[in-house]
């Protein structure tokens, strides 16, 4: 299980700038009792070059995401929501570039945790 702290800071436009640390977690997972995941249907549009993806969240909502390439710890990306519709016939374009996972969000110190 992964856990990743995300902190987007966002400009006088649409682009986001994601400074994103991964952390594996290798203890208890006792931690997550009592959120409830949510359930992510990631489809990765183009395979090469900058992230291009399709994310259904919950069956109830789709986020299309840009991510540029990385420098340091610093992403730039672009993300916008999309009619439900829309996105999952994004994700059937992906074919086989799907991936599902759950994703827990746990606050600890001031901060928000994903927990994939």
């Amino acid at each position: 299980m992964n856990i990743s702290l995300t902190h987007l800071y966002v400009g006088a436009t649409e682009l986001a700038t994601e400074i994103e640390r991964r952390f594996v977690v290798t203890q208890s997972l006792d931690f997550l009792q009592g959120h409830t995941p949510q359930k992510i249907k990631q489809g990765y549009i183009h395979a090469q070059g900058p992230t291009t993806r399709i994310r259904i969240i919950d069956e109830k909502e789709a986020l299309f995401t840009l991510k540029g390439y990385k420098r340091g710890l610093v992403t730039p990306e672009f993300e916008h929501g999309h009619a439900l519709a829309d996105g999952l016939e994004l994700l059937e374009m992906c074919g086989k570039r799907v991936i599902h996972k759950q994703r827990y969000h746990v606050e600890h110190e001031g901060h928000v945790w994903h927990v994939d």
